[in-house]
């Protein structure tokens, strides 16, 4: 098969065939794993950051002072409608208000194909078990699927209010339809990189969270300085502690995305727009690796957090206090230069859609 001949996602994936690996593990929500479980079984490969740029996880940063991780689960967009249709495919969402006609929806549904659901704490693709049994054989990233009986799945799928979007509340999946075109990955790119700069520098907050810059400039003021009174302490060390886990390796996940990403779209675009993609991809691969090496409160250092707000510090509170008072200094510093080489990042993309827009003129 010639160049020409070969489908447009394997010559993107060919050309870059060294950004195919996902090692180091790229750290993500679930439905980036599932919708590109789904891809690969209609023939689709696309390597995971291609699948995490072009659904707008590689330039989500959310961040809410009160939760820490509540910016984990918080989105601008369904990046499950948008990965579905910048590839080419139309797709759709289901609900029921009430459990068993979901069952049943989503049962007649699978003969399509499998689907991709929210159960419990975790991302899942569903599909029918083999064999005509009447079973669902479920997936789960970085697990080995197994087959479920009706009850099991109804017991693990809870009512919500939309999948990742707004609505009522029910019992959703979401499903992949036909592929009705193939895609133009230029646009789909640019669709991409308009959408992340907005998001980066939008000022109003997302259901709470305060999105991009302003989130660095929130963890800033968060870190900045340590509290004394020893409840306000407790408070924010647990704060740290929460967030310094998954939150952080999410935000590592998803800036090493965006530097993988911006490689791979190189090809679609000339060379004068290219080099601000380079510039672009180098500032997030090091603000990927400043947040990596985020200081952490070594563990023996750990106090008990439950003691009653009122209690006085303990000697071993104390030492944990002096050791976080330094961690939140140098925190503060590093949010603060991550902030700047977003910004320069964020420059350097409003550059390329410039340099596309002058190409344009005659």
């Amino acid at each position: 098969m010639s160049q020409e001949d070969t489908p447009a996602h394997t010559c993107l994936a060919a050309s870059q065939a060294e950004l195919l690996s996902d090692q180091p593990a790229l750290a993500s929500p679930g439905y980036v794993d599932c919708l590109r479980h789904c891809l690969r079984g209609r023939g689709d490969d696309y390597p995971k950051p291609y699948i995490m740029g072009i659904c707008g996880e590689t330039f989500r940063f959310l961040y809410d002072q009160t939760d820490p991780e509540r910016g984990l689960s918080v989105v601008a967009h369904n990046p499950l409608r948008a990965g579905a249709s910048a590839l080419g495919y139309d797709s759709e969402i289901y609900c029921q208000p009430e459990l068993e006609p979901a069952l049943d929806l989503l049962w007649e549904q699978l003969q399509g194909g499998p689907a991709i659901m929210h159960l419990g704490e975790q991302w899942a693709v569903v599909a029918r078990a083999p064999e005509g049994r009447p079973a669902f054989t479920v997936a789960v990233p970085g697990q080995q699927s197994a087959d479920w009986e009706r009850p099991a799945l109804a017991a693990a799928w809870q009512r919500e209010p939309g999948l990742l979007e707004l609505g009522l509340p029910g019992y959703y999946f979401f499903q992949l339809g036909e592929k009705q075109r193939e895609p133009d990955y230029r646009d789909a790119s640019l669709g991409s990189l308009r959408r992340g700069i907005r998001l980066m520098m939008r000022q109003a907050k997302v259901n709470g969270c305060a999105a991009g810059l302003a989130a660095y400039e929130d963890l800033q003021r968060a870190f900045r300085r340590p509290r004394r009174d020893p409840r306000q302490w407790r408070m924010e060390l647990d704060k740290f502690l929460r967030w310094r886990a998954l939150p952080v390796a999410y935000a590592v996940g998803s800036r090493q995305a965006a530097s993988r990403y911006l490689a791979l779209v190189e090809e679609h675009f000339e060379e004068e727009t290219r080099q601000h993609l380079r510039k672009a991809a180098s500032k997030y691969e090091r603000v990927a690796g400043m947040l990596a090496r985020l200081p952490e409160l070594p563990a023996e250092l750990v106090p008990p957090l439950d003691r009653a707000s009122n209690e006085p510090f303990t000697p071993e509170e104390r030492r944990a206090m002096r050791a976080f008072s330094g961690i939140r200094r140098r925190a503060a510093r590093c949010f603060k230069k991550a902030h700047r080489l977003e910004q320069e990042a964020l420059d350097d993309l409003r550059r390329v859609l410039d340099s596309v827009e002058r190409q344009k003129k005659p």
